[in-house]
């Protein structure tokens, strides 16, 4: 009996074989694939992020394409550490910064579809919360708030008094970018579940979207991870979190976020009426740009013909970004091991999906390529101060010059020189001398250097020329307070 299935079985692996040997050929041979209606060439794509990571001194990047809510092309490219001949692959695992607040959402919206979690009601009615127990105004935070970032409490507690978690605003007022507001929102989800974190995370995102390289946590040793740099090509020492931060601790490739994305748009996982939510523009971000509000759990991003959704991530050394058409189910993430990462963020999506974003960095100081400000810091990464400055007087003369060039070569310099960074801001203001950010980022350095007068001055002079990318006030308040210089002088 055992001989008569002989044949059968052989014809059985070589059909396996067969068929495995045209998807591996299939894959091999792809040499295009479409999106928006295009047909974008894969050996002309890989050449354009090539040049453009060379460009800018990117170490390495992971990029994935969604069309039709498939990824249709993912791909990773340069090393994990300059200096070292560890290339970056598909495996690659990327600090998800701030992108790691996506897999919170997500589970939010899954609960509220179940009736688990209601967005709408007071997050101290779930559990009351000791770090902000000082300020009776967080009893009316609800999880919608956290989400669309108008909760009002602090980014980060370290950031201003290290001792109390502080309301930046009343809650429901205005945007205010918070970190420890998802860290609260996923406590509460934890008692809801009574499940931690990690394990939520896990049951009802990674395993079921089938995220293969995301970890929570570096508790389990992932290996296959980049590196990341600041603009002068140095790497950080790695962050390896031990233990879960949800607000920005994830560690993810493109592709499994590109996932996570689908899964939350596709009409499989959530209720129409919560994919419309998650579209509705709940705060606007700065007052200056009206088409970029927020809703809950994303940029939102309005132009005449579409509604595109947008995050953003920053960690030392990393920068991560997402577009998504909900209505053209088309979009692409980008992640990098790079303090300048976004910095190719527009020519990537000029190269592929050409969404309607240009919105998103209307007043951004951060330049895209190509730019002035990433030229010069090409020419001071591959030849010294001088011949930076050198060439930067030779642009002063021919007047190519914009307000933005020196913001964001100083706030870059801020990182390795105070010197050289308050020299690049102040001849911007002799420049440009209606240049709020110019003012704002001299504050900072005297700030740092307990220059708090000077700083006092600058950050007035912030305010009253219309600084839009911080709480002034705040700022305004702690120089005064450490200069001794009396309320309302």
């Amino acid at each position: 009996m055992k001989q008569q299935f002989k044949p059968i079985l052989s014809c059985l692996k070589f059909a396996i074989t067969l068929a495995i040997g045209i998807s591996a050929f299939n894959t091999y041979a792809q040499k295009s694939f479409g999106v928006n209606n295009r047909i974008i060439d894969i050996d002309a794509l890989n050449k354009k992020v090539d040049f453009l990571i060379k460009e800018t001194g990117i170490p390495g990047v992971s990029l994935s394409i969604i069309s039709n809510d498939k990824i249709v092309f993912s791909n990773s490219y340069g090393v994990k550490q300059l200096g070292t001949e560890g290339k970056i692959n598909n495996e690659t695992i990327f600090e998800a910064c701030s992108l790691s607040k996506s897999f919170l959402a997500f589970v939010a919206y899954q609960l509220a579809d179940k009736g688990r979690l209601d967005l709408d009601k007071p997050l101290y009615n779930y559990l009351k919360y000791q770090l902000l127990e000082h300020d009776l105004r967080y009893k009316s935070i609800t999880a919608r708030m956290v989400l669309s970032h108008s909760s009002g409490i602090e980014n980060w507690k370290f950031m201003h008094n290290p001792d109390t978690l502080e309301l930046m605003s009343n809650p429901g007022e205005r945007f205010v970018y918070s970190g420890e507001g998802y860290q609260y929102l996923a406590q509460v989800i934890e008692l809801i579940l009574h499940k931690s974190y990690e394990d939520y995370i896990s049951d009802m995102v990674i395993k079921p979207l089938g995220l293969k390289r995301t970890f929570t946590s570096y508790k389990s040793n992932p290996q296959n991870y980049a590196i990341g740099h600041n603009a002068f090509g140095k790497p950080y020492e790695k962050w390896k979190n031990m233990s879960t931060r949800p607000a920005s601790g994830n560690h993810t490739t493109s592709a499994d976020y590109a996932k996570l994305i689908i899964g939350i748009f596709n009409q499989k996982n959530i209720s129409n009426h919560t994919i419309y939510e998650v579209t509705r523009p709940i705060v606007r971000l700065q007052e200056n740009n009206p088409s970029v509000y927020y809703a809950a759990g994303f940029e939102i991003i309005s132009s005449k013909n579409d509604t595109i959704i947008s995050h953003g991530g920053t960690n030392d050394g990393f920068r991560g970004l997402m577009f998504y058409s909900p209505k053209n189910k088309t979009g692409f993430v980008l992640l990098a091991n790079s303090d300048r990462g976004k910095s190719i963020a527009m020519s990537i999506n000029d190269a592929t999906v050409q969404l309607d974003v240009a919105a998103k960095f209307l007043g951004n100081f951060s330049e895209q390529y190509p730019s002035n400000a990433i030229s010069l810091l090409k020419f001071y990464n591959e030849s010294g101060l001088n011949v930076m400055l050198a060439r930067l007087n030779e642009l002063e003369h021919e007047g190519k010059l914009n307000e933005n060039t020196l913001n964001d070569l100083g706030e870059e310099f801020m990182k390795v020189s105070d010197s050289v960074a308050t020299d690049l801001l102040t001849k911007n203001i002799r420049l440009f001398p209606k240049s709020s950010t110019s003012h704002y980022l001299l504050g900072i350095i005297d700030m740092k250097n307990k220059r708090y007068s000077s700083a006092y001055a600058h950050f007035q002079k912030a305010k009253e020329l219309n600084f839009q990318y911080g709480d002034i006030d705040f700022d305004i308040n702690e120089a005064r307070k450490k200069s001794q210089i009396p309320a309302g002088k």
